[in-house]
């Protein structure tokens, strides 16, 4: 699911977090959301299903928990979306949530992302069942900051770990991912890890940065398996590179996952923001993340 929701001047916080957990969970006619949902500049995709269900409503003040089948079709990612204030939207994903106490375990809080109730604004949302994105559109700017939650390849998720991380800016800079292996832009809720010191306290580790972030890593987690888009006419564009997760000697909760249906361009592409391109029978929508690439996912 591809959705454009623009929300009026004027808008509540929930409203605009029952619109967003609406479209998270489903819904497809626009004529169901909110009064303040401007119908007009508003659109929803919906080729692939956005594949996520309310888990628990009540989980805070203008917080609603929603959750997902993993790819093994048994165990759930679970994710929060809250509207902390009328500026500020906020996310996290947990291993797992209580509806009775409304209260998370283990969890990973993504940077906050700004909206604007006062003047209104656009949120672009991607979600399927193995994923969700929300970018703002904000203040006559794009902002530098988007919400993620995704499952990585289950190959590398030792039995009874969470399979998900939520990924957001590394060191309050404005990449989404981070392209060195130095970096931490992704987290997952909780991870295990070798036993190098023999030490039994790090057989897991809880909200556990993974070293080499989402991304191309430079040399923890690096993709080998870069892709060439080319242009009708056969002309060669860019690298395109499935988006990676990488681990580092201490992490064998994900040591290289994958994003499926995912991609990252190389250095330098020369496409921004909302640009569109077709890439194998494909149209990808493009997102910045940061001053280097760009993140391209389905138009679906």
């Amino acid at each position: 699911m591809y959705a454009i929701y623009t929300y009026a001047a004027g808008s509540t916080q929930a409203n605009v977090l029952a619109d967003v957990v609406k479209l998270l969970t489903g819904e497809t006619n626009k004529a169901n959301l909110s009064a303040n949902c401007v119908q007009a500049s508003t659109s929803i995709i919906s080729t692939v299903a956005a594949g996520w269900s309310v888990y628990d409503a009540s989980a805070g003040t203008n917080k609603q928990a929603i959750r997902a089948l993993n790819q093994d079709g048994t165990t759930y990612k679970y994710a929060t979306v809250s509207f902390s204030s009328t500026t500020v939207l906020n996310t996290a994903v947990q291993e797992s949530w209580n509806s009775g106490t409304h209260a998370a375990t283990n969890e990973v809080v993504a940077p906050s992302i700004s909206w604007n109730a006062t003047n209104g604004g656009t949120l672009y949302i991607y979600a399927t069942v193995k994923n969700f994105i929300i970018y703002s559109y904000s203040g006559s700017v794009f902002q530098l900051f988007s919400s993620w939650c995704f499952e990585i390849s289950r190959d590398t998720i030792p039995s009874g770990y969470p399979c998900h991380v939520g990924c957001g800016p590394n060191n309050g800079d404005s990449y989404l991912f981070s392209i060195s292996a130095t970096q931490y832009a992704a987290s997952i809720p909780r991870t295990k890890k070798f036993q190098t010191t023999g030490d039994a306290t790090l057989d897991t580790v809880m909200m556990q940065a993974i070293s080499g972030g989402a991304g191309v890593a430079s040399t923890v987690g690096r993709l080998t398996d870069a892709q060439i888009f080319r242009d009708a006419s056969e002309t060669q564009k860019l690298a395109v590179y499935k988006i990676g997760v990488g681990g580092g000697a201490n992490q064998n909760g994900c040591q290289l996952g994958t994003v499926y249906d995912m991609y990252v361009t190389g250095v330098n592409s020369g496409i921004n923001t909302l640009d569109e391109i077709t890439y194998s029978s494909q149209t990808y929508v493009a997102i910045k993340i940061g001053s280097n690439a760009v993140l391209l996912f389905p138009k679906a």
